[in-house]
């Protein structure tokens, strides 16, 4: 008899998790069968060895004391039977579990009906948006209103607008309006969940939301230091670009953070053409600090604190 070899706890994980906890030999009424309270990791060909994945099967005590036996229950409840067993319940789960996550990703007619109003909203506040830079102003004050419920296609549209705005920087743009797209900015992206014990599943619309802050962040550094020479308006737009880093380093995505980095080169680039040294040093520690993934603000040195 080969010796028995112990599974490891995250594969016996990985194969409990697979069937939610659930016998596959178990009788049920309806599509899956109970959760079990008590179970056992069974080895199919019999060898306590070999504890490849598909070796091993999750079954409730009673049954895996019932594979044991020699005889016609042994017959009936063979390895090969198991297996489809097995595979079925699998597929079961899987289509329980995208069912589960398809009602939760559902919103609310109420709030379907904000986001329209929102976006249709942001429509008007865009032709309503003059040249003058109070103008803006009192609009960015009216975006601040919009609740925290909104969703996805609400954000997306204010987030645009915020480009639109930062595409007009060069424009003399006063330090205050850099600070209020700053903030509604930070405010509408998704990264919240900095911390690697708070990690949730990053999603195509978070990453399409974060390309929005990319170009936000990157046209407010760009400009003020290139064009405006404001270095309250490079931190500004380093702080959204860090932010961004920092959610990506220690979510280690790695295609978010190539364009984050991509973006703090270019700023980087300006700044060193801009002729201002203090410039290039604050994109540096921002760069550095996201790469870190630092997620409390920067601190400056003293000459740069007295220049901010």
């Amino acid at each position: 008899m080969p010796k028995r070899k112990r599974v490891d706890d995250e594969l016996a994980a990985e194969i409990s998790f697979a069937v939610d906890l659930r016998c596959c030999l178990c009788e049920h009424l309806s599509e899956l069968p109970p959760r079990v309270r008590n179970g056992q990791i069974h080895h199919l060909d019999g060898n306590p060895s070999n504890n490849a994945i598909d070796n091993l099967v999750w079954l409730c005590i009673e049954h895996h004391e019932d594979v044991g036996k020699v005889g016609r229950a042994s017959r009936r409840m063979s390895p090969a039977v198991i297996r489809r067993y097995q595979k079925r319940l699998q597929k079961l789960v899987q289509q329980r579990l995208r069912a589960a996550d398809s009602k939760r990703k559902e919103r609310p007619a109420f709030y379907q009906a904000l986001d329209a109003h929102v976006v249709v909203d942001l429509g008007k506040l865009r032709f309503r948006t003059g040249d003058e830079w109070g103008q803006v102003h009192d609009c960015l004050s009216e975006v601040g209103w919009y609740p925290d419920e909104i969703g996805y296609e609400a954000r997306k549209a204010i987030l645009d607008y915020l480009i639109d705005i930062t595409g007009r920087a060069r424009d003399e743009m006063p330090t205050d309006i850099a600070v209020s797209v700053r903030r509604r900015a930070l405010d509408l992206l998704p990264i919240r969940f900095l911390r690697a014990h708070r990690r949730r599943r990053t999603t195509a619309e978070d990453l399409e939301l974060m390309g929005y802050g990319i170009d936000i962040g990157m046209g407010l550094a760009y400009d003020g230091a290139l064009h405006l020479h404001n270095l309250r308006i490079v931190d500004n737009g380093c702080e959204v670009l860090w932010r961004l880093l920092s959610y990506a380093s220690i979510h280690r995505h790695r295609s978010l953070r190539a364009k984050v980095t991509e973006a703090f080169d270019l700023v980087l680039d300006a700044a060193e053409r801009s002729g201002d040294p203090l410039a290039v040093k604050l994109v540096g520690l921002a760069k550095e600090h996201g790469e870190r993934g630092g997620t409390k603000r920067l601190e400056y040195s003293p000459e740069l604190s007295r220049a901010l």
